[in-house]
């Protein structure tokens, strides 16, 4: 079922301040919001360090379905009919340059992974939460 909640991690909230990172151990690499979080919307804004102008990602499904396509808007710039399917606890989207994942873990944090010309992903995270021992023992990428 393409419920957008099931693809963050499940205490995401309206308004929930945010870091970005990537990397083991996590290395914050900025920070934004999550805007929005509905079962057939998604909106975040934030900022990345190296490119300091804030960027805005929303996903619009029609509806639940496990495949179908789906709008997405970047930066204002919106793309209709992105191809989209769910693998598990992610959710796959076919931008017209890259694949776009969002996957969520059973802790606090939540993967986006952008595939094209380079891969990139980058772990959301709570504002200022310090992870677990346990989190700090696993290999997050």
């Amino acid at each position: 079922m393409a419920d957008l909640r099931k693809f963050v991690w499940n205490g995401t909230h309206d308004g929930m301040k945010l870091d970005f990172y990537a990397g083991f151990p996590r290395v914050v690499i900025g920070d934004g919001e999550f805007n929005e979080l509905k079962p057939l919307y998604l909106r975040i804004t934030g900022t990345v360090r190296l490119h300091p102008r804030k960027e805005t990602i929303e996903v619009i499904m029609p509806n639940e379905n496990d495949r179908g396509a789906c709008t997405l808007v970047i930066s204002g710039a919106r793309f209709e009919n992105c191809p989209y399917h769910v693998e598990g606890n992610a959710l796959i989207i076919k931008h017209p340059s890259a694949e776009i994942k969002l996957e969520a873990n059973d802790r606090k944090y939540t993967w986006v992974t952008i595939s094209g010309t380079v891969r990139l992903s980058v772990g959301i995270w709570p504002k200022g939460q310090k992870m677990t021992a346990e989190d700090l023992s696993q290999d997050l990428v």
